[in-house]
C-alpha cells in the first residue's frame, strides 16, 4: 500500500500514529483500534482485510460495524462486500491486494523443509498437517513469527500451506500473495470467494480440504512442477498493479491531501480513558472459537498423551483464554516431552512476562 502511494506521487508515511490529522490515515486492522480502545483518526479510511461472516467476532462487535456506516471503507474480497450489503450496511469500495517491486525480498536457501504452516492454531488446520507428518514429511508450524524470522522460514520451505480458519473461507489473499510475489510454491484450500481466486489459478495449487495433504505430496514429488507453479505465481500476481489499483480507489475521494505532515516518531498512541482490561477484552471476542478449540485439544490429549504438538496448541489455548495457571501446566508438559524449537521457548518466555505482570510465582 504505502508503495503503491509513493508510486502515484503521494507523500505516505506508514506510522502507528493516529493524530496526523493534516492527512488522510489509512487504517488497517481497525478491529484492533476498537478492541485496544484507541482513538480513532480524524480524516480515516477503514481497508478492512478481515473475513465477514456469521462466525466472525467482529460482526458481533457494534462498533466494528458502525465503521462501515460511519466512514470511507475498502475492502479486500467481493465477498465481504455482498455480505455487508444484507445486512443492510453500505457496500465499501472493493480494493484488491495489488503488486509492487518491494514486496519481492527473501532471499533464496537450501529447502530443508516440506511444507510450511503460519497461522492461528485450529484443528481442522492441525489434522491435515497431522496427515502430511504421519507421511514423514518435514513439516513446520509457525506461531507468532514476523518479519526476518518468517521469511527465513519461508525460503526454506518447498510448499507453503494455506488452510482457511473462519467459515467463510475466504482466500487468503494478503498472506498468499506476499508468497507469490517471492515465487513460492503455495497449496491453498479452495474458498467461498471465487472472484478472489479467479486469475490466480495457474500460480497457486488450489485443493478442496480433504485433498490437500495428497496435492502437497504430488507437488514435493516434481520439482520441476513446484518451480513452474511458483514462477506462474509470480507472473500472475505481478501483473496486478497495486498503483495502478490506488489510483482507481482514491479517484472517487476528496481532499486527498500531499502536504508534509509532522515528524512520523515512534510515539505511541493515546488510548481511551477507562479501559483498563484490554487484553482481556481482547480474550473476551474471540473466547467461543479458543474455548471449543480448547476443548477438542483436551480430547486429542486425552487420546494420545504423547501428542507434543497438541499439548503444545492446548497450552497456547489456555493462555489466549487467560487461563494462565493451566497454560503454565501444559507448556510445562511440553517442555518435559523434550524436542523444543525456539516456538516452545518464545512462549514459555511470554507466559514468564504475563505472570511477572500479574505479579503470579515463577514458576
Amino acid at each position: 500500500m504505502h508503495y503503491g502511494l509513493v508510486a502515484l506521487g503521494h507523500d505516505s508515511v506508514v506510522t502507528t500514529r493516529l493524530d496526523l490529522h493534516d492527512r488522510r490515515t489509512i487504517v488497517f486492522g481497525a478491529n484492533h483500534l476498537l478492541q485496544y480502545g484507541l482513538e480513532l483518526p480524524k480524516n480515516p479510511i477503514f481497508y478492512n482485510l478481515e473475513q465477514l461472516g456469521h462466525d466472525s467476532p467482529w460482526m458481533a462487535t457494534a462498533e466494528f460495524v458502525d465503521l462501515f456506516r460511519r466512514y470511507p471503507t475498502w475492502d479486500y474480497s467481493p465477498a465481504n462486500i455482498e455480505y455487508l450489503a444484507t445486512l443492510g450496511l453500505p457496500r465499501p469500495t472493493y480494493v484488491p491486494i495489488g503488486y509492487v517491486p518491494e514486496l519481492t525480498r527473501i532471499a533464496p536457501a537450501p529447502e530443508d523443509i516440506d511444507v510450511l504452516f503460519y497461522g492461528m492454531p485450529s484443528l481442522r488446520r492441525y489434522a491435515v498437517l497431522r496427515d502430511l507428518h504421519d507421511r514423514g514429511l518435514r513439516v513446520k508450524w509457525l506461531l507468532g513469527a514476523l518479519g526476518a524470522s518468517r521469511d527465513a522460514w519461508i525460503a526454506r520451505s518447498k510448499i507453503v500451506l494455506n488452510v482457511h480458519y473462519w467459515e467463510a473461507k475466504i482466500f487468503e489473499i494478503a498472506r498468499v500473495s506476499y508468497l507469490m510475489a517471492n515465487k513460492r510454491t503455495v497449496v491453498s484450500e479452495s474458498g467461498g470467494d471465487p472472484t478472489l481466486e479467479r486469475g490466480l489459478e495457474s500460480g497457486v495449487a488450489f485443493a478442496d480440504y480433504n485433498e490437500l495433504a495428497d496435492r502437497c505430496v504430488a507437488l514435493l514429488e516434481d520439482e520441476c512442477a513446484r518451480r513452474e507453479l511458483a514462477e506462474r505465481g509470480y507472473q500472475a500476481f505481478s501483473a496486478r498493479s497495486q498503483a495502478d489499483i490506488l489510483h482507481d480507489a482514491l479517484a472517487a475521494l476528496e481532499c486527498l491531501t500531499r502536504q508534509t505532515a509532522a515528524r512520523d516518531d515512534s510515539r505511541i498512541d493515546v488510548r481511551l480513558e477507562d479501559n483498563d482490561d484490554l487484553e482481556l477484552r481482547h480474550r473476551n471476542v474471540l473466547r467461543p472459537k479458543f474455548e471449543q478449540e480448547r476443548d477438542q485439544l483436551r480430547a486429542n490429549v486425552e487420546r494420545n498423551p504423547e501428542d507434543a504438538r497438541s499439548v503444545f496448541f492446548l497450552a497456547e489455548t489456555c493462555f489466549n483464554l487467560g487461563d494462565i495457571f493451566s497454560a503454565r501446566q501444559w507448556y510445562a508438559r511440553r517442555a518435559e516431552m523434550g524436542g523444543c524449537d525456539e516456538e516452545v521457548y518464545y512462549a514459555l518466555f511470554r507466559l514468564a512476562q504475563s505472570m511477572q505482570q500479574l505479579l503470579l510465582p515463577w514458576p
